[in-house]
């Protein structure tokens, strides 16, 4: 009887162990948009150990809206600093090309 799997730690989806051949086995996602895997293995067990192995507490899964909303706050706030450096190059632009316009300006007086 094979082992139970862990959700797909990047999108939360269901795993499978996969037989490539007589002796090669991998376990990956069975999410067609997704579709990681843990590499070759040379047993099924193997592949479910290796599938498993992760921390359950850090996976993405539907029912983990405490580890969701971190990611969520998280990506949040990165998105927040990039917008504060992106208005930073914006108004620093605006400045060197005020700066350009004025010199032409002189320039053509």
């Amino acid at each position: 009887m094979a082992a139970e799997l862990f959700p797909c730690p990047f999108c939360g989806g269901e795993a499978e162990v996969y037989k490539f051949r007589v002796g090669l086995y991998t376990a990956h996602c069975k999410s067609r948009y997704c579709g990681v895997d843990i590499g070759k293995t040379k047993s099924e067990k193997g592949a479910e150990r290796r599938w498993n192995r992760r921390r359950p507490e850090l996976m993405v899964t539907a029912h983990s809206t405490s580890t969701n909303k971190s990611m969520l706050q998280l990506l949040s706030d990165i998105k927040g600093g990039i917008e504060e450096h992106l208005q930073v190059i914006i108004t620093k632009g605006d400045h060197v090309h005020r700066l350009i316009n004025a010199v032409i300006a002189q320039q053509q007086h």
